[in-house]
């Protein structure tokens, strides 16, 4: 590190929180979002003052343009989101989750596997349904390993949740369109999600939902899937 360089992080750091997060140096943001992570691990009440002046920086810095200084951003929501209370997660989470679909998921392993992490914190305070929202939106993105990331956290959503939490009824409305995708692993991805949705509301659901939007090989397709499914499981 050069002795300019040095001087800059020095002086970032007498800078406050709402600078340091958005200074011109992705390593004065990074030194920024690590005081975070630092500060929501040290806190002890919801009530804390630091994650209401925190909460709002989470939307812009998800997505920083650095992906060094993203997975450093993306840590330190993960840490905010095990301390702060509901109503701080609800006036974050519909841009934060735009952010981790579509900037995040597909970003360096270690940030994919955060983002993951962040979405499934913010079902466990009380925001499921827009969850659900942002990865349903992310189906239409015109990067295919986008919409892959955003079918696979739907399928971890209903793994760990359920269909109590997870509103199956509004994801089957999203799904006819992904299996005419032009992306091989999208529609298999799609097909994963909804055998894995078979498991918990049963196959007769889905196909009463689905079947008679589905070309005949693909019905077949998940016909036989789930039949599987139901087999290996004892069904």
């Amino acid at each position: 590190m050069s002795d300019s360089e040095v001087l800059i992080l020095e002086e970032a750091r007498k800078k406050p929180i709402d600078e340091r997060v958005t200074h011109s140096n992705w390593k004065a943001r990074s030194e920024a979002y690590e005081h975070i992570r630092d500060s929501c691990n040290r806190v002890f009440d919801e009530s804390d003052s630091c994650l209401s002046t925190f909460a709002g920086f989470f939307a812009k810095a998800v997505v920083d343009s650095n992906a060094a200084a993203q997975d450093k951003a993306v840590e330190a929501l993960s840490a905010f989101l095990q301390k702060c209370p509901d109503t701080l997660a609800s006036r974050i989470v519909d841009k934060t989750c735009a952010g981790l679909v579509n900037k995040c998921l597909t970003g360096r392993p270690s940030t994919s596997q955060r983002a993951y992490e962040c979405l499934l914190l913010f079902i466990e305070v009380e925001q499921a349904e827009r969850v659900l929202e942002q990865l349903i939106i992310g189906f239409d993105n015109k990067v295919p390993k986008v919409v892959v990331a955003a079918l696979d956290g739907v399928f971890y959503c209903i793994r760990l949740f359920g269909v109590k939490v997870v509103d199956f009824k509004i994801l089957l409305r999203s799904f006819p369109k992904l299996f005419e995708s032009k992306d091989n692993k999208a529609r298999d991805k799609a097909k994963e999600v909804i055998v894995e949705l078979s498991r918990w509301v049963g196959a007769d659901v889905i196909k009463a939902a689905l079947f008679d939007k589905m070309r005949d090989a693909i019905r077949d397709d998940i016909d036989r899937a789930m039949q599987e499914a139901a087999a290996a499981a004892g069904g």
